[in-house]
């Protein structure tokens, strides 16, 4: 490709998957330089096609994992760490008690009193200080300004008492600084150990006295919204994830004795006041071990039918609690299982050439 013209060679990489065209940096000079413009990473983020990748946070680590079904042994695909190596020392691994995507960022809560903000396909990172503040629970979450022409990352950090919103900060990558934010959230629960992201907003399942709905922050207009769930005979457990960084997915297990987990996808742009939402499959789940099991995170692969969940499982009889991976299986009533010590969170990522400001 030494004698096509820069122009073509652009046009041509910014139609490469970006875990695809990392591998191809070290090629030459020329090729290099296009991971730092940003007209071509804007480029490339409009062409290339996104392939989601499914990460797995376990025993302070993150990893690559698989959904894919008919996997004999299913520990056997936590074999493919993410490293990453500590600044403060050549030694040392860092390690990490949460994580949150947002368009190719991690956003990570680490062994250390501040956030690491990561990028795994390019291997960048930066640490960010919060405000102290020992008297409040904080929860993180990433997101970016839409109205930006380059996305302009942000993070909100909101204190939390007795699972309440109190108070809320901002912090800007391009000023390199924290404020406080002068909006009051709804008068509600955080129900989701963590929240998801679409389109550089966040959404947590919540509820008050009189129902449950989805939460939402936007960025852009740094405020909070409220959004409706489908309807339920039974409310049960629920969990949120994101499919194809398109639309989110909802999970529902009821608490009744009903053997069936349902799958539900918004079907319209969720930046509406309404939203519409679609049942997409169900799963038959009366194989299972007589644990019942209340989902906190999931991914689905839509075509394949099949469902990966990090559950939080326990055993109506004894009261005996663990944790486990599942996957569930609509076309068999075959159920994969892995037990583990520490409770698992799983999410889905899309690598991004998007460099961290």
């Amino acid at each position: 490709m030494s004698d096509l013209s820069l122009d073509l060679v652009e046009e041509i990489l910014s139609r490469v998957p970006t875990a695809s065209l990392t591998r191809l940096r070290a090629t030459c000079k020329r090729w290099n330089a296009l991971f730092k413009d940003r007209r071509f990473i804007e480029k490339h983020s409009r062409k290339a096609a996104k392939q989601p990748m499914a990460f797995m946070l376990k025993n302070s680590t993150i990893f690559l994992v698989s959904i894919s079904p008919n996997v004999a042994d299913p520990s056997r695909e936590f074999n493919v760490r993410l490293g990453l190596k500590d600044s403060h020392s050549d030694l040392e691994q860092v390690c990490l008690y949460g994580g949150f995507h947002c368009g190719g960022l991690l956003l990570c809560n680490t062994n250390y009193d501040g956030l690491l903000i990561w990028n795994p396909c390019l291997g960048e990172t930066r640490w960010i200080q919060p405000k102290i503040n020992r008297k409040r629970w904080s929860r993180f979450s990433l997101g970016y300004d839409n109205n930006e022409v380059w996305n302009s990352y942000k993070i909100l950090r909101s204190y939390e008492q007795d699972y309440k919103v109190v108070g809320s900060e901002i912090y800007e990558f391009s000023s390199d600084s924290w404020r406080a934010l002068d909006v009051v959230a709804p008068d509600c629960y955080i129900e989701s150990p963590k929240g998801v992201s679409l389109k550089g907003n966040t959404y947590w399942l919540a509820f008050n006295s009189k129902y449950k709905f989805i939460l939402s922050f936007d960025f852009t207009r740094e405020r909070f919204r409220r959004f409706c769930l489908p309807t339920f005979q039974n409310l049960g457990g629920m969990a949120l994830s994101v499919v194809r960084e398109e639309k989110l997915s909802l999970l529902h297990r009821s608490f009744d004795p009903s053997s069936k987990m349902d799958m539900w996808v918004t079907n319209n742009n969720i930046d509406t006041e309404t939203v519409l939402w679609s049942k997409s499959f169900t799963v038959d789940i009366s194989t299972t071990d007589g644990y019942f099991h209340i989902p906190k995170s999931f991914l689905i692969d839509e075509e394949k039918k099949v469902v990966m969940c990090c559950n939080a499982s326990f055993e109506p009889n004894s009261g005996k609690t663990e944790y486990a991976i599942h996957k569930y299986h609509t076309e068999s009533l075959f159920v994969e299982t892995t037990h583990v010590s520490e409770f698992p969170f799983n999410f889905s990522y899309v690598p991004s050439l998007v460099q961290i400001q």
